[in-house]
């Protein structure tokens, strides 16, 4: 498998052609899980900063979602690599989740679903053991942005709520036992606002006095 995860790795980092490119990524998603994390760790930061810049410059929704499998696959294999280029890998996905956002006719459905696709690698990231300080100083603040703009947002609104969902379960399950005091007042701090933004979404009208003493 590693020959061919190899020269996929050197095509997805050169300029080549969509088609190409296409069954590069391909072969990144197919292939990375099925090799050892040891024997992809020297090509993860080139794959990762390739991905991430084939993630800004998408042609396409189904360019798109190739381009974030492959990235999920490597996310997953090398985690240590994605802890390391996690600003980056962060920045990137929340710029292309930002422009999922659509208001014009006929559009919030595959809008939604676009979102959606970012949002689960967005979240698979955020739940890394390496990204911790994403999680707080990006991913959440994001989240909470999208919440607190409710109906503007719409498009963006389920996948806010997966990203949500799936944290909530990460910290309550897996990093519950790892999360030191410190992290934990950090993570408050950072949640806070996205649950005031969540409750006034739920219940409408302005902050009850209660939430902002919560």
């Amino acid at each position: 498998m590693l020959p061919f995860f190899h020269v996929a790795a050197l095509l997805l980092q050169r300029n080549v052609d969509a088609v190409t490119l296409v069954g590069a990524s391909r072969a990144i998603a197919q292939f990375c899980p099925s090799v050892p994390s040891s024997a992809v760790a020297p090509y993860m930061p080139g794959v990762l900063l390739a991905l991430c810049a084939r993630i800004q410059h998408a042609e396409s929704d189904a360019s798109l979602s190739l381009f974030l499998d492959a990235l999920a696959a490597c996310s997953a294999a090398s985690p240590d690599a994605l802890g390391l280029y996690e600003q980056v890998v962060t920045a990137r996905l929340l710029d292309a989740w930002s422009r999922c956002a659509c208001d014009a006719p006929g559009t919030a459905s595959r809008c939604s679903l676009a979102a959606g696709d970012v949002a689960a690698v967005l979240k698979q990231v955020a739940c890394s053991p390496k990204c911790f300080d994403g999680l707080v100083a990006r991913v959440l603040p994001a989240v909470t942005q999208v919440l607190e703009r409710g109906a503007a947002c719409a498009s963006l609104l389920p996948s806010a709520l997966d990203v949500l969902d799936g944290v909530l379960e990460h910290l309550s399950t897996t990093a519950a036992a790892t999360i030191t005091p410190a992290q934990r007042e950090r993570l408050a701090a950072a949640a806070r606002p996205c649950f005031l933004a969540l409750v006034r979404g739920v219940c409408g009208g302005p902050q009850p006095r209660e939430c902002e003493l919560a």
